[in-house]
């Protein structure tokens, strides 16, 4: 099935280019026209924060700075319109807004007002440039919490939102509550700090204090009412199986440790390793396989677990495999060059459940 667009690692891929997914820049794109200089205030303390990226940034937001001088009666005009809706689509336009560098650590800034959370995803790469805005109202449930807990949870918020992103990579939270670093070290929480202390041991996460007035982008997102946007935080733990990862060793890799590195594991008895050391002389170790030459001369590699169904079913099922006894089966994989341990066990039983056979 061909597809003509669609989203592609956070960005709207289709035959005309590519562009910043709409859901990263919704916060932004739904601002609604400031009402009073306070607000104006705050939207151009949060556009300025960019306007390194931004051409002609002073000139394009005269009219709004316009409406900040002393004596000034608040009258919002079709030049303030156009000035405020062009800052906004330059807002979430490249370079400000772009995609991961998974070379870079990541950066999160957070902040909690009385009614809203807002955080701002980024990177820095000489300067500092944002991947995801996001902000949510506060339910009636949390709108009791007090600021520690308000601004703690800005930060989960960050945390569940930014998590396809920041799992695995080292992430800076910027929050300007100094109470929440002094929560990380403190020894005894009450029961929902706990819980989300334990939520945040499984990332890379160092939380840095920052002064509000320099924390602009956060508090302007967490000033902004959303509608049908007021889900409960999701502070629980996810399904463990979702992040559990099963490593499993080849059988062989205390034998190939030795070859490749000359080390042993530190838990073997003298007479283990007295063992691999005397074994080791009919195995070599080329190109990351192991190999041993057999008492015919032979030489065939030592295959690990997840290869041994493969080369049964390739050995006996396919077309040049012929569906031959167990015992033939097992001298053609010899003949193949390739051993394992279990070899005529394995193949015995594979034969068995063969339906053909």
């Amino acid at each position: 099935m061909m597809f003509n667009e669609g989203i592609v690692l956070g960005h709207h891929i289709s035959g005309d280019g590519i562009k910043v997914d709409s859901s990263k820049v919704e916060v932004i794109s739904k601002l609604s026209v400031p009402s009073c200089q306070k607000d104006v205030r705050s939207f151009l303390g949060f556009t300025g924060y960019y306007r390194r990226f931004i051409e002609n940034f002073t000139k394009i937001a005269s009219p709004l700075f316009k409406l900040l001088t002393k004596d000034c009666e608040f009258s919002w005009d079709s030049e303030c319109q156009v000035a405020f809706e062009t800052l906004k689509k330059k807002i979430f336009e490249a370079p400000i807004l772009k995609g991961p560098n998974w070379k870079l650590p990541f950066y999160i800034s957070t902040d909690a007002s009385d009614s809203t959370l807002g955080a701002v995803l980024g990177q820095k790469n000489l300067t500092l440039y944002a991947i995801y805005y996001t902000n949510k109202n506060l339910t009636l449930a949390e709108l009791n919490y007090i600021v520690t807990e308000k601004e703690f949870l800005a930060v989960i918020h960050a945390i569940n939102k930014f998590r396809h992103y920041i799992t695995g990579y080292e992430t800076f939270v910027h929050a300007d509550h100094s109470a929440i670093s002094y929560s990380m070290n403190k020894p005894i929480t009450n029961g929902r700090i706990t819980r989300w202390l334990l939520l945040l041991q499984e990332f890379n996460i160092t939380i840095l204090d920052r002064p509000g007035k320099q924390n602009t982008i956060a508090d302007f997102l967490s000033r902004i009412q959303n509608e049908n946007n007021d889900q409960p935080v999701e502070d629980k733990f996810p399904d463990e199986y979702l992040f559990a990862v099963s490593i499993k060793s080849p059988w062989y890799v205390d034998i190939a440790n030795y070859l490749a590195i000359g080390k042993m594991p530190f838990h073997l008895t003298p007479r283990e390793k007295r063992r691999i050391v005397h074994n080791s002389t009919s195995y070599s170790w080329i190109n990351e396989e192991l190999y041993k030459t057999g008492l015919d001369l032979i030489i065939r590699r030592w295959v690990r677990e997840d290869e041994i169904l493969e080369i049964l079913k390739a050995c006996h099922d396919e077309p040049c495999g012929g569906h031959f006894s167990n015992k033939r089966t097992a001298y053609k994989i010899l003949l193949l060059g390739y051993y394992w341990p279990s070899i005529f066990k394995d193949t015995k039983e594979y034969v068995k459940r063969c339906d053909s056979c």
